[in-house]
Formats: structure tokens, sequence, C-alpha cells
């Protein structure tokens, strides 16, 4: 009878330390795929803004007027930020609600904020 105590405790604790190493396994996970999802959007958001600039410069040297290009620059900016807003409304969705506190972003802002701590670190 003692022996089948020893064999159900070691059973129990065996199952509850494996489960607590693969939770603790997904969210290692989860912290490396946001992440590198946070620097993929500082790169796509480097290079809108560099692409901006160049068909600003190619239209101001193709001869269109000034005005024509505010208006561009408006429309562009309209753009960007409601893919700003769509991009952060996607990857907080994609956070589970048990790591929502830690890894959801309330503005673009804050979400750079968390970028440039990730490279802070990396230094």
């Amino acid at each position: 009878m003692y022996e089948l105590l020893w064999f159900l405790g070691g059973a129990f604790l065996y199952r509850t330390f494996s489960k607590l190493l693969s939770l603790a396994h997904s969210v290692l996970f989860f912290e490396k795929a946001h992440t590198q999802s946070l620097k993929i959007l500082g790169m796509v958001t480097e290079d809108l803004f560099f692409v901006r600039a160049l068909k600003y410069t190619d239209l101001h040297k193709a001869g269109v007027g000034i005005e024509q290009i505010k208006k561009y620059k408006t429309i562009d900016d309209r753009i960007y930020e409601q893919w700003k807003m769509s991009t952060l409304n996607r990857l907080n969705s994609a956070v589970p609600d048990s790591l929502k506190g830690r890894y959801t972003h309330e503005s673009w802002d804050t979400a750079l904020r968390s970028l440039d701590e990730i490279f802070k670190k990396e230094k």
C-alpha cells in the first residue's frame, strides 16, 4: 500500500512538472514570435518611409506641382494611420488571453517603445 502512494505521488509530480515546463516553453516561444513580429513591423515601417520619400522626390522631378504632392502626402498619411491601427489590432488579437497584459500594445508608440527596449537588450 505504501508503494502505491509513492507511485501515485510520483506520477502526480511528474504530470505537474511536465505541464509547468510545457507552459514555460509555450510562453518563451510566444515571446520570441512576438519579438520577431515587432522587428518585422519596424523594418516595414522604415521601408515604407524610405519608399514614400523616393515617391515624393520622383514626383517632384517629374514636374508634379507642390500642391499635388501635398495632397498625395495627406492621402499617404491617412493610409499609414489606418495601416498602423489595423496592424496593431491584428498583433493584439494574436496574443493569448493569458498573456494579454504583458504583450498587448495600446498604441503604435507603445509598440515602438517595446521594440526600442528589445534592441537595447540585444546590444
